[in-house]
Formats: structure tokens, C-alpha cells, sequence
């Protein structure tokens, strides 16, 4: 929440049901080589989009961070969650977000043990079926190849 702390905070203190899934859940959704060349055999426009995105990931010279192995997909996990919101796991909990003017500005400390005594303000992804996640995601990705029957361009 970087960006716009006071935004977040606004959201996150507005009473609204809210579900979210930070950065140490959608980790662990990182693409594997084994997955890309699924992919890659969809032979689909789209199926070459995602290996030009996502293979710089598993070259030699990537620059990832800590404990990333592939390209990590936090976008497609929002989708996934609505389509197939039984892959994820996790529990009502108070989420508060700094707005100081600090480094910290936008760090969310989530409360996961209630130590802070508030009421929960969100449901908070823990836990990704990875395994579930990329089966979703892939089954979905094939449904391309359905549309592309009769297509003809030179360079597919």
C-alpha cells in the first residue's frame, strides 16, 4: 500500500468486508519450467504471450529476489481467488495500515494472533493450493485454443 497509504487505511477501516491476499500468499504461486513448457505446447497467441512474459524468469541471468525462483503471478491469484475462492485459506483478522510519514508508510502488520485486541477488519489469504492454482489457471489458458480453431495468421 506504498502508493497510497491513506487510501488503504480509509478502506481498511471503512467496515466493509474485504479479503486480502498479500505478497507472502501469492509466493507462493511462482512458475516452474515444467508449468511454461505446458504452456508452451498450448501452441495459442496467447500461450506464446505468457512464455515471452514469464520465461526471462527462468533464465540464467534473471535478477530475482530472495526465495523466488520463477515469476511470481500476484494479478492472476485476485482472479483466481473469485472464480475458485476454495484454493485459499486463511481467517479474520485485524489488518492495520501505517500512515505515517515514515519508511514504513503503507507496511500492513497484519494481527494474526489478536494481540492487539481489535476487532477483525479483514479476511487475510495465508495459504495458496499452488498445485490448484496453476491446474485452474491452465485449464482457463486452454480455453484459447477452442476460440483460435480457423484462425490463420503467418506468424502463429
Amino acid at each position: 500500500f506504498y502508493t497510497d497509504p491513506q487510501a488503504a487505511y480509509v478502506v481498511f477501516t471503512s467496515g466493509v468486508p474485504l479479503v486480502m491476499i498479500g505478497l507472502d500468499a501469492t509466493r507462493m504461486t511462482q512458475t516452474s519450467e515444467k508449468w511454461l513448457s505446458e504452456i508452451e505446447a498450448m501452441n495459442t497467441p496467447v500461450a506464446h504471450a505468457i512464455i515471452d512474459m514469464l520465461s526471462y524468469y527462468h533464465r540464467p541471468d534473471a535478477i530475482l529476489e530472495p526465495g523466488v525462483s520463477g515469476g511470481v503471478l500476484h494479478d492472476p491469484n485476485i482472479i483466481a481467488y473469485l472464480l475458485k475462492p476454495e484454493l485459499y485459506k486463511g481467517r479474520e483478522v485485524y489488518v492495520e495500515i501505517d500512515i505515517s510519514s515514515t519508511i514504513l508508510a503503507g507496511r500492513s502488520t497484519v494481527d494474526w494472533h489478536g494481540k492487539f485486541g481489535h476487532k477483525a477488519t479483514a479476511y487475510v489469504i495465508n495459504t495458496v493450493d499452488a498445485d490448484g492454482f496453476f491446474s485452474l489457471l491452465t485449464e482457463r489458458l486452454s480455453r484459447y485454443s477452442s476460440l483460435n480453431k480457423g484462425h490463420a495468421c503467418s506468424h502463429c
